[in-house]
């Protein structure tokens, strides 16, 4: 099975425990495995008996390499006939939205282990944890410009809290990071070897849980402390952030180009040079318009984007180049970021249909939006 819910005892209590378990797919999350897990989660956040929720990977080498979005492109092309498909996009990245925002407002400490490779919505979920175990080989990223789509889950808030525009410019570039980086900026919270696992949840096991969700985090926390390990790796991204964060100085998109040309060669600038444009203009964009969302603003507006991307970008296009075909030669419809026309870019922010079509709020209404990360 590629997604495993089962329970570690726990004292008088239990841990929820959400594995991941298809190594062969690198753990992309697919329709029905963000559908599951939304149900489940919610079915442990009312029973008492369940402590903490622990996400994990039964594989050392990869936590998750994203959404599936070979699936989510097969269902764009089957909207052309089935008007079904579309409703099943629109459920997708809800869900998949929703586990991150059920995560970061959880009533019980999340706690989630990456080991490996942790890249778009696999790192957008490992931010949404209340506690972020890295193992010492896990690379980041938020690869989206690749494949003509936008960094989500999440993204346009907890970017943000990468500070110097560092956050931005991995958003914008799609490099890649480890975990000396993500210590670096709080992405992850802990860092431990994973040899240490089957440890560090035996004696997870034997925490006497408190009453509260503070009190309960704070356990967590001290135990994941007994066996934090320093990583020994430079960082990947942290030696160049003088030069990111001039590179970043510019307030708009023009400006940005012409930074990247002035500060080139920078070892990871071809990603960008690589990417879509409609996909950098648009990010750019949403990077301005979402210094003051709040998460669950983010996640709303991304859910729009989301929808807006499935219909006109290069999504389709890209992933047909980088992972279906693999030829790695996209028919993009721009070929400069600066190309692409002001009023396409201002169409991803048209919020409108929220007025009407807003499944978000009744989640809102009932959770709040008050976060302890």
């Amino acid at each position: 099975m590629s997604l495993e819910f089962s329970t570690l005892p726990s004292g008088k209590y239990q841990i929820g425990v959400i594995t991941f378990n298809n190594p062969e797919k690198r753990n992309v999350l697919n329709y029905k495995m963000v559908t599951d897990m939304v149900e489940q989660l919610q079915k442990w956040e009312s029973d008492k008996s369940i402590a903490a929720i622990l996400y994990q990977s039964s594989d050392e080498k990869c936590f998750s390499a994203g959404g599936d979005v070979k699936e989510i492109r097969d269902s764009i092309l089957k909207s052309k006939t089935d008007s079904g498909a579309i409703n099943r996009i629109r459920d997708f990245f809800f869900n998949e939205y929703l586990t991150n925002y059920l995560n970061y407002t959880y009533k019980k400490p999340t706690i989630i282990w990456a080991e490996g490779i942790s890249m778009g919505a696999g790192l957008g979920l490992f931010r949404s944890g209340h506690i972020r175990i890295a193992s010492t080989n896990c690379i980041f990223a938020m690869p989206e410009m690749a494949i003509g789509f936008f960094p989500d889950v999440g993204a346009s808030w907890f970017l943000h809290q990468i500070p110097n525009g560092i956050g931005s410019y991995l958003g914008l570039t799609g490099i890649r990071f480890n975990t000396t980086d993500a210590l670096d900026w709080k992405v992850a919270t802990h860092a431990i070897d994973y040899k240490k696992k089957a440890e560090v949840l035996s004696d997870l096991a034997n925490i006497r849980w408190g009453e509260t969700l503070q009190e309960r985090k704070e356990q967590v926390h001290r135990l994941m402390i007994n066996y934090h390990d320093a990583p020994k790796a430079t960082g990947l991204v942290t030696p160049f952030k003088e030069t990111i964060h001039q590179i970043m100085q510019g307030k708009t998109l023009r400006d940005f180009s012409e930074n990247l040309k002035v500060h080139a060669p920078l070892p990871h600038m071809e990603y960008i040079y690589n990417a879509s444009p409609i996909s950098v203009a648009v990010t750019f964009e949403m990077l301005k318009q979402s210094k003051n969302w709040s998460i669950h603003e983010a996640f709303m507006h991304e859910w729009v984007m989301a929808t807006k991307f499935c219909r006109d970008s290069d999504f389709v296009e890209g992933v047909r180049a980088l992972l279906v075909d693999k030829d790695r030669k996209p028919k993009l419809h721009f070929q400069d970021m600066l190309k692409v026309p002001d009023e396409l870019i201002s169409g991803y922010f048209n919020f409108q249909m929220l007025k009407y079509d807003n499944p978000w709020e009744d989640y809102f209404n009932k959770r709040g939006a008050a976060l302890e990360v």
